[in-house]
């Protein structure tokens, strides 16, 4: 199959007409809509039908009051079953596996994009994978940089010899970050290698959906082909730049690999958790990154509603069966996951492995 083209190719209303367009338009509008036509739609009835407006209130605070009911139940389960999770020894339960020789030819493929984060960012986020219990002759780390940012300073005024982010020069740009890291861990792992994605394509939209495609692409064959390695013997895990592995995490990952019913249809997914910066971050910002770990655990609990989410993982080769992420969209995680489904009728879904990876809240 031609994997230069993702399967599904989603454009914008820009490049449609007619009844097609109105449509896309009308979709597009409709969450917003729906919430603010609700919001506004409540204090127009409460000045005009006020018995009516007094009767939803109280009735939709009800279902939200069993909703919350509901959602603790779950997130207090995905709490006991995280914790267990932890404390797992996922090396034994491997090697218990009937499927025990297939896991000795797994191959764990890391791509890690970023475009302007900092060399301390990037360093703390590959000492995770170097830390993490996984044979490291069997993980190759592709560290997927934005020629973009390797054509231009870190900061407009970097010529006056301003410093950038980790102790260096203004001028110290993406690139020369990712060549730094290579001298540091290339030698740590089975492969390590840096992919910069090419500026100006057309038809393509700058951002970490097009990035992690060409580095997908250009990991397949640079590492994964040159070496003769099957596609259903590689997972490919796509980590955003600040994601902290922990020690088990490619272990677990294997287990829930090999012992899933439709393993080359599904996806992987951990709890994010935003620890990596949790005291440097606002209050508010420590209230929403945790809300988002909370509402990611209760769907744990129910993964028929699951998709995938920020730092996930998968198989190689459902990943080229659906030609790789758009390169048109910017926020690709749970996009990748629809593509999927799609692509397979149907036949696809994201497996909950109840354990963690860390990330960094947002302080921007």
């Amino acid at each position: 199959m031609d994997t230069t083209k993702p399967y599904l190719h989603i454009g914008s209303a820009a490049d449609l007409k007619g009844t097609d367009k109105f449509l896309y338009r009308l979709f597009e509008i409709l969450p917003g809509l729906l919430s603010w036509g609700t919001l506004l739609g409540v204090v127009f009835a409460s000045w005009k039908a006020p018995v009516a407006a007094a009767i939803f209130i109280i009735v939709f605070d009800l279902y939200w009051l069993i909703k919350t009911v509901f959602l603790s139940v779950h997130l207090r389960a995905n709490h006991r079953r995280l914790k267990e999770h932890m404390a797992t020894d996922w090396e034994v339960k491997l090697q218990s596996v009937k499927r025990k020789a297939q896991s000795e030819r797994i191959y764990q493929l890391v791509l890690l994009p970023f475009y302007n984060e900092s060399e301390e960012v990037v360093r703390e986020s590959l000492e995770s994978l170097r830390n993490t219990r996984w044979p490291k002759e069997r993980m190759f780390v592709v560290l997927a940089c934005e020629e973009l940012a390797s054509l231009r300073p870190r900061f407009a005024n970097a010529s006056q010899g301003e410093q950038g982010f980790g102790g260096q020069g203004g001028g110290y740009n993406s690139r020369q970050i990712a060549e730094q890291m290579q001298k540091e861990f290339g030698l740590m792992f089975g492969a390590f290698l840096v992919t910069a994605h090419p500026a100006g394509v057309p038809d393509e939209l700058p951002g970490k959906g097009s990035n992690i495609a060409y580095a997908a692409r250009e990991a397949v064959v640079q590492l994964v082909e040159a070496r003769s390695i099957p596609y259903e013997s590689v997972l490919v895990s796509a980590f955003d730049i600040d994601t902290h592995a922990y020690p088990d995490y490619f272990l677990c990952l294997a287990y829930h690999f090999l012992t899933a019913e439709h393993p080359h249809h599904s996806s992987f997914q951990p709890v994010p958790m935003y620890n990596n910066n949790m005291w440097d971050a606002p209050a508010l910002s420590r209230v929403v990154a945790t809300s988002g770990t909370f509402w990611q655990m209760m769907q744990q609990e129910r993964p028929e509603r699951l998709s995938t989410f920020s730092s996930h993982s998968m198989s190689l080769r459902s990943l080229a069966d659906v030609g790789f992420w758009q390169n048109n969209i910017v926020s690709e995680d749970s996009r990748i996951f629809w593509n999927h489904l799609l692509y397979y009728n149907g036949n696809y879904r994201v497996v909950p492995l109840s354990y963690p990876v860390s990330l960094d809240a947002n302080i921007g």
